[in-house]
């Protein structure tokens, strides 16, 4: 999940957990409050694209071979896929920390 949080772009990956709860998770961790509505494939409600304080700018599959990070595809649940610009934004970091990013 890419998102921004105020200003700041955050990544957040799950795969046990699909994107609506990722997001959940990831709002609830800043503290952030949010609007929901009925998710794809899901029992209950997820957070909305945006709201006050975050946005919602890309998701899809994430592959983390321990030295690459490979994203691509899209997110049912949010109509939405890879953010590039989001993505160089983090680039740094996660070079920094040992992992290459390839967009798939």
């Amino acid at each position: 999940m890419q998102i921004y949080i105020g200003d700041d772009a955050v990544l957040r990956a799950d795969s046990r957990l699909p994107h609506g709860l990722i997001l959940r998770d990831a709002l609830d961790e800043f503290g952030i409050n949010y609007e929901t509505f009925k998710g794809i494939g899901l029992s209950g409600d997820v957070p909305r694209r945006e709201g006050s304080g975050y946005k919602l700018t890309g998701a899809g599959l994430c592959l983390n071979t321990g030295k690459k990070v490979q994203l691509g595809s899209n997110s049912a649940q949010y109509d939405i896929g890879v953010d590039k610009e989001h993505i160089e934004k983090c680039r740094e970091f996660l070079e920094k920390n040992g992992l290459a990013v390839e967009i798939m």
